[in-house]
């Protein structure tokens, strides 16, 4: 039985011809589509808490402690993410910046995540990200 459900689509390509979709229901929730090697799972943007490269892979950490590993890479999940309040902290790491509860100066700096997931930012990025939170 089809659902009567209203479901806008937004395809975003790449100059590398790939493809990715989101999914906003009629609610207005943001949804991912995460490929990944058996198919693919869907799941609201707002739960992801972080991205991490692994390789050619990404595994995508969410709020249950569910973690998805993607067949895609880092750099295509930057993409979509930077416009949903994520930023790439590194260039292993694509953060949620609702999930940030706490940031940390020794050691050059690093933030806690829901799930107390402690993740390094980069000297490029250091700045950039100080600037975001704290207009410094």
């Amino acid at each position: 039985m089809k659902s009567n459900k209203t479901i806008k689509r937004h395809e975003c390509v790449t100059t590398r011809n790939v493809s990715r979709l989101v999914v906003i229901t009629k609610k207005g929730i943001s949804k991912l589509v995460i490929p990944t090697f058996t198919g693919f799972d869907i799941v609201n943007i707002e739960r992801i808490i972080y991205c991490e490269a692994n390789s050619n892979y990404t595994k995508v950490y969410l709020e249950d402690g569910v973690s998805v590993m993607s067949s895609r890479h880092i750099g295509e999940y930057d993409e979509i993410l930077s416009t949903h309040d994520f930023f790439r902290i590194h260039k292993s790491h694509i953060i949620n910046i609702q999930h940030v509860v706490e940031y940390k100066r020794e050691d050059g700096g690093s933030v806690v995540m829901n799930g107390k997931k402690e993740v390094g930012i980069s000297r490029r990025k250091k700045s950039e990200f100080l600037e975001l939170f704290f207009g410094i």
